[in-house]
């Protein structure tokens, strides 16, 4: 070996060890953050998120005669309109019974309402229109119990015969879209629904199906206003009711049993729902909600253009993703 030799190799691991030395101090000091006493959260502030045992949902009540649901939520400021967006050119339709998109479905879904719906925290499927419902023991039957005094938008009540239309024409029918139709059957037949009074439906299938429950949720179409159409032009006519052209010129027609009405549809621009003062969820002072006064959807070609959009402050929400949190 030269004599120069351990000299250098000395002097390669003194190398060595500074420059691993700074790369662990430099990720200790900025690659990995290092809480400090001040910014580290006491105990009882990380008990604090953790999430409730018992969630709290909404309480159903008899208000001035009817049948209303109390919301669990603080009470807030009534009026403001609500700025969001929603990527692509817009809905295809407004009818959620014969929507294929997704767009669709969720523009069309702020009309409607259902039977039952799912707890967004436990999972667990709840009375919503319904005030109640049993299941049979031998697990083949459920009887919806609705509520009293529920209208549509148009002040027209709101009951059973809705919901026999929306199941025994629309969904076994197979009108609009037939993909609901086809979850639901059992062993090739659809489950029977049939009125036991005025307030009252029974579901039964040739045997139990766990699904029937859940699919109980699907939105109630207004029978006053699609029935007269079906009846007089044939079933094929529902497929074009509730059309985005229909929107934009009669927003009128548009009967809804949710927490918004629609009030004007621009196409490929956007879209604009007011709140609906016969939805039938008050907060706890017995005022009807919905809080904000108008919802406003704007259409967005791409995710940068609604990124701009947030940032010049045209909208009031943007989901953030990783590419640009």
């Amino acid at each position: 070996m030269p004599p120069w030799m351990p000299l250098l190799l000395k002097r390669i691991l003194l190398l060595l060890v500074l420059v691993l030395g700074v790369g662990v101090l430099s990720l200790s000091r900025w690659g990995i953050p290092q809480p400090n006493a001040q910014e580290a959260l006491p105990l009882n502030d990380i008990e604090r998120f953790k999430p409730p045992t018992t969630v709290p949902y909404y309480e159903a009540k008899r208000l001035n005669g009817k049948d209303v649901l109390v919301s669990p939520y603080a009470l807030g400021q009534f009026g403001g309109t609500l700025y969001q967006a929603v990527l692509g050119e817009g809905p295809k339709t407004l009818n959620p019974w014969a929507s294929f998109d997704a767009t669709s479905s969720a523009m069309g879904s702020m009309l409607t309402c259902q039977p039952v719906q799912t707890h967004a925290h436990t999972g667990e499927t709840l009375p919503w229109i319904a005030k109640s419902f049993t299941i049979s023991p031998d697990k083949k039957r459920i009887r919806l119990v609705f509520r009293d005094g529920l209208q549509w938008s148009d002040g027209h009540p709101l009951t059973v015969d809705d919901l026999l239309f929306t199941w025994n024409v629309i969904i076994q029918k197979g009108l609009g879209n037939p993909s609901t139709r086809d979850i639901l059957l059992v062993d090739g037949q659809f489950p029977t629904m049939k009125k036991i009074n005025n307030n009252t439906v029974e579901v039964a299938t040739i045997r139990p199906y766990a699904p029937l429950l859940l699919n109980l949720g699907q939105a109630i179409a207004p029978k006053h206003i699609f029935e007269p159409v079906i009846r007089s032009r044939g079933e094929e006519a529902f497929g074009a009711m509730w059309s985005t052209q229909e929107a934009e010129e009669h927003p009128e027609r548009f009967v809804s049993c949710g927490a918004w009405i629609l009030e004007t549809y621009q196409s490929k621009e956007r879209i604009i729902f007011k709140r609906n003062p016969y939805y039938f969820v008050v907060n706890a002072k017995g005022e009807r909600l919905p809080y904000i006064e108008r919802e406003v959807f704007t259409f967005a070609k791409d995710m940068s253009h609604i990124q701009l959009l947030f940032e010049q402050g045209a909208l009031h929400t943007h989901m953030a993703t990783p590419q640009n949190l």
